[in-house]
This record gives C-alpha cells, structure tokens and sequence, in this order.
C-alpha cells in the first residue's frame, strides 16, 4: 500500500510538473488564432504513445522505453502518430533539459550522470524522425515545428511565464556603452547552460530541419520565422564584454570566454551556413534579400537598445567579439553578390551615417584584437588573449575575423578615404602620436596608454589596412583558390601530416571539403616520408615559396605569433639555399601587390588609398 502511495505521488508530481512549463513568447506565425496543444496548460494524453512519450520523459528517455518507442518508426502510421505526439511534447522536453541542466528539478535530482546523457537520449530519438524530409515538411506546416523549435530556443535562453515553475532564464543586462540607458538583455555566459551546451540537442533538432531544401525555402519565405529567430540573436549580439582593468590585475579570471565563442558558432553560424548552403542560385536571390533586410532591421534595432548614434564611438575600455547580427547580413551579403547576382551596394546602408554606425562595431573588434595583442589588456588575465587567438582560430574565422573584415573593406570602399583613414588611426591610439604639431603637449590619448604600447599599436594599424587592401578572401575568389591560399598559409608555418592540414582548414558548418584537396596538395606540396622518429610530412615546394607565400594570409591565420616568425624564418631558409639572397642578409618580408579583386560583384576597397591623409601619414 505505501507502495502505491508513494507511485501515485511520483506521477502527480511529475504531471504537475510536465503541466508547469509555458511558453515564454507571445508569437503567432500564421496571424490568426490557432490551438497548439503543446502549450496547453492542462495536457491531456489522447493515446497510448502520448502516454508512452510522457514517461519516457519523467524517467528520463530510459533505453528500454527509448528502444521499444523506436523501433517501431519502420511502421508508417505509427511513426505520425509517434511524430506528432513528439511535436506535442517538445516544449515540456526543451524546458525539462534547462531545468535538469540548471539542477532545479525535482525528478531524482541527485542523478546527475542521467542529466548530462539526458540531450543524448533526445537527439537519438529526434533525429529518427527530422532525417525524413517529407515528415518534417508535414510537421512544419501542420504542427508549426519551426515555432516549437525556436520557441524553446528563447524559452531556454530568455526563461518562461507562469505561475507555476517558472524558470528565469539566463538572460542579463548589456553594460556596453553607457550601462544606464542601455535597455539591451544578453546572454550570462557563465551559466551552467552555456557553459555545458545544454542547448546543443535543439541545435541538432534544427539543423536536422534546415538541411531539407524544401523547409529551408519555408523557413525563409516566412518574415515572422525570421523575425523570431533573428529576435533571438539580439542576445548574443555584444555578449561576454569585457571591461579593461586600468590600475591592477584582474583578481578572477572569468573562464566563460570560449563557451560565449562556442554558443556563437553552434547556435548562430551553424543555421546560418545550413541556410546558405540552399542559397547558390539566383532563383532563390529574393531569399538572400529578404534576410539581408531583415538582418538589417534588428542591427538597427540593436543601437537602439544600447543607445548609440552616429555621433557616439564604441567604448575604448570595452571589448568584445561577438556580433552575431553584423555576420549574418555581412555572410549574406557576400552570399547573394557572389553567386545569385545582388548588387552591394542596393544593400549597403543608404546615408553616410547610417554606414558609420554599421562600421563602429566591426572596426572595434579589430582594435580590440590588436589592442590585446600590443598589451593593453594585460590586466585582464590571460583570457583575453585567448579571446583573440579564438578569434581567428580555424574552426571560427569563417563565421568571425572574414565576414568582419569583409564588411569593413564593402563600407569602407563608399565612404570618405580621408575620414576613413583617419577615423582608424585615431581608434588605433596613434592619430596623435602622428601629429607633425610641434606645439602639441597632448597626452597620448589622455594616458590611455603607455609609450611602450605606441608602436605595437602603429603596427597593428598598419597591418590592419594593408589586410584590407590586400585580403580577398570574400572578393570574389572562387572556392579552389581559396582553399589554395588557406593550404599554403597553413604549410608556410610549418611543415603538416595529412591529418593535420585536414584539420586546420577553415571550417564552414555544413558544407564539405572541397573535393580537390588531393590534387590540390599534390601541386603544393612535398611529401617527405615517414621516419621512426616522425610521421610523413608535406612541405611548400620552391615555386610556392617563390611566388604563392603571403605573409599577410599568414598572419590573419597565425594563431600564435611565433607560427607567422616561423613562415618568415622557412621562407629566408629557402632563398639561402635556393641562391636567392646573400647569407648575411636579412630581407623584407614577401609582401605580395595583390590582383585585382572582382569589381563586377564587390566593391575595391584600394579606393581608401586615395587619401590626402594616408600620403600624409605615410610619407
């Protein structure tokens, strides 16, 4: 009988607790008033799978209840019926992950090997169903699975209303600029969600939907799908700031740094390149306009939100790497110019103004990568410096450092050279320093930083510029040369083994290899067999350290500073011995004049180079 009793209680329980979970936003994506059972606040069970389902989710997707639901799916009307029920159930099973992963449940809350195989045991089911493309296209437009998805996206990150167990979410307030007029929430990256990616198995259910062209194009005709997810991204847009320490050294070093750049890759780059890999013609071009417009609205949203205009600069004395919205008009932006025949500059800001606000924030990540290398941010731990080398890192520089750049050479390429120049130096620190004034007793810029740091800075400003004069990796280069410049940068530095170059190439989510890697590397390189001592090793042959080395692709990807030395001392070795440069003599580094980049797509931003002031600077 206590038996009994304590069952019974168990199940009241866990109902109370599968009843509490409500959804956290009012959005309705077909306009008109529909029921969506998945929210009803007293969920009734129709049939024995919804049942089934129900338990297997209060114990936790146990293997046996986890097989015997599964195994099943070959059977055509059970795999519907399994398929709507599962719909029927996301948000509780969403909500019931957040909460496990928070420690606030109250299900065998002790069981915490369970909670962390919990995502595991959800994707394995999961993605049985969303790999049938003609399944999830019904669900989409009969269940609005997209809603259910993105819905529980928000309601992990930005919590949930009800009255009973309601969860807050892991949202905090901006401090960037001015912390007393921002009205901007982002997301705490030092949350056990973040930290542990407890989302990742949402991240898996939506890819595994936007890989189906058909739900893509359905997903993408929608302006309130896309306003719902790009709503979402406002959260991620300026997290994990960081504000500079000025007298002493930081006493904690925050450790979140690569959870907030792992968040950014998974939850934002990786849909956004499933997305664009459906985008490769101009009969979809009306899709990629769509989005870059749309992306637009929210950036402009966002300073709103933190109350900058175009009279304000970006805070010195905050830095961080994440602009998630920037990225995705800039990816699109390139997307549609490169292979569905957009103009640029249709889609580039319309008043100078507006093209400075759209400039500040990209421009600053790059003061801030060559601040942190000069060491300004020493203060700061050795955290930042792993923010910048994380910045450019193969697995995240397609999705960060190249879509940055490439927006600041499109802006920079209509605006005035003179202010544009200028307007760098000045944010590099050294405008004053460069002053021919005589009579100038100024500061350097009011003791923001020591004269020690004045060169380091005046050299980063400078290799700043002749990347983006010189960089093409996103002007109009097609995908072998591109795959042709990242294999020599990578064996500039040092000698690689097959795996190794495999690797570290730039990782695009989503997309293949390209498949002429081999013959690629057979052109390149040489093999240098295996040892007792070593593995087999390719290397660049002469002609390519004669004619293809690039110190400046190099060092964007030189994660550390000791690997673009070692590519500068590889390339003097070889023209010693090839005749080509006396021993005694140290030379300059190979910079390359670069070709001309597709002016028929994209816009040269060489145009910066007709600057009075640069002349001036410079000679």
């Amino acid at each position: 009988k206590n038996l009994l009793i304590e069952r019974y209680q168990n199940y009241l329980r866990a109902k109370r607790q599968m009843h509490g979970f409500n959804s956290v936003i009012n959005f309705n994506p077909h306009r008109e008033k529909i029921v969506i059972k998945a929210f009803d606040k007293e969920f009734v069970h129709r049939s024995f799978v919804e049942e089934l389902l129900f338990w297997t989710i209060v114990y936790k997707f146990p293997d046996h209840l986890v097989f015997f639901l599964v195994s099943m799916l070959p059977d055509l009307e059970y795999k519907i019926a399994f398929a709507d029920s599962f719909v029927n159930h996301y948000t509780r099973i969403s909500m019931m992950l957040a909460t496990y992963r928070d420690g606030k449940d109250n299900l065998n809350s002790n069981d915490s090997p369970a909670r962390e195989l919990l995502s595991n045991c959800v994707v394995h089911v999961s993605v049985q169903l969303l790999s049938h493309e003609s399944l999830v296209i019904r669900l989409c437009e009969k269940r609005q699975l997209f809603y259910f998805i993105i819905g529980c996206f928000r309601a992990t990150f930005e919590g949930t209303e009800g009255q009973e167990n309601e969860y807050s979410g892991i949202l905090i307030n901006s401090c960037m600029q001015d912390a007393t007029k921002n009205k901007h929430m982002v997301i705490n990256c030092d949350h056990y969600i973040v930290k542990k990616h407890a989302y990742w198995s949402l991240v898996s259910d939506l890819n595994n939907v936007l890989i189906h062209y058909p739900v893509a194009i359905m997903f993408l005709e929608s302006s309130d799908f896309l306003d719902f997810w790009l709503q979402f991204m406002l959260n991620f847009q300026g997290m994990n700031l960081n504000i500079r320490e000025l007298e002493k050294h930081v006493e904690y070093e925050n450790d979140a740094y690569y959870a907030a750049f792992s968040t950014e890759h998974e939850v934002c780059a990786t849909p956004l390149w499933t997305l664009i890999s459906h985008l490769k013609c101009k009969k979809t071009a009306h899709l990629t306009e769509k989005i870059i417009l749309h992306s637009q609205k929210f950036i402009e949203e966002w300073f709103s939100l933190i109350n900058f205009t175009v009279t304000d600069i970006p805070d010195p004395h905050q830095a961080t790497f994440h602009l998630p919205l920037h990225r995705y008009y800039s990816i699109f932006l390139h997307n549609g110019a490169q292979y569905q025949g957009l103009c640029i500059s249709d889609f580039l800001p319309s008043s100078e103004e507006k093209l400075k606000l759209y400039l500040a924030f990209p421009l600053q990540v790059m003061v801030c990568f060559y601040e942190i290398l000069s060491g300004l941010w020493v203060r700061n731990g050795l955290q930042m410096k792993g923010q910048a080398m994380t910045y450019i890192q193969c697995h995240f520089c397609n999705s960060m450092i190249d879509p940055d750049l490439f927006l600041i050479q499109q802006i920079s390429a209509v605006l005035n050279p003179d202010w544009f120049i200028q307007t760098v130096l000045e944010r590099f620190h050294v405008w004053d320093w460069l002053s021919l004034d005589t009579n100038s007793n100024v500061s350097y810029n009011n003791g923001f930083m020591d004269t020690d740091h004045i060169m380091p800075m005046l050299e980063g400003a400078l290799t700043f510029l002749a990347s983006l004069f010189s960089i093409q990796t996103n002007l109009g280069i097609n995908e072998d040369l591109r795959l042709r410049e990242e294999m020599i940068a990578l064996l500039a530095m040092t000698d690689r083994t097959h795996s190794q170059l495999l690797g570290l190439l730039p990782e695009k989510c989503a997309t293949s290899l390209n498949n002429r890697f081999e013959d690629m590397l057979q052109e390149l390189a040489e093999y240098r067999k295996p040892s007792l001592e070593s593995q087999g090793l390719f290397s660049p042959k002469n002609d390519v350290w004669e004619n293809e080395y690039d110190p400046l692709k190099v060092l964007l990807r030189a994660v550390y500073r000791k690997d673009y030395q070692s590519s500068l001392d590889r390339f003097i070795q070889f023209a010693k011995q090839n005749g080509k440069l006396a021993n005694n003599t140290q030379p300059w580094p190979p910079f390359r004049i670069p070709s001309d980049p597709n002016t028929s797509k994209f816009l040269d931003p060489r145009k910066i180079l007709y600057s009075k002031v640069l002349h001036g600077t410079l000679f």
